[in-house]
């Protein structure tokens, strides 16, 4: 049970993660036009 969590929170995070710096190059690409 601990160990399912504990890899729910590393999905969770790495997820975050993936969203974050989408919008980071997505705001990059608005930069640029």
């Amino acid at each position: 049970m601990l160990m399912q969590h504990n890899l729910w929170n590393n999905v969770s995070r790495t997820r975050s993660t993936y969203i974050l710096s989408m919008l980071y190059f997505l705001s990059l690409c608005a930069d640029c036009e």
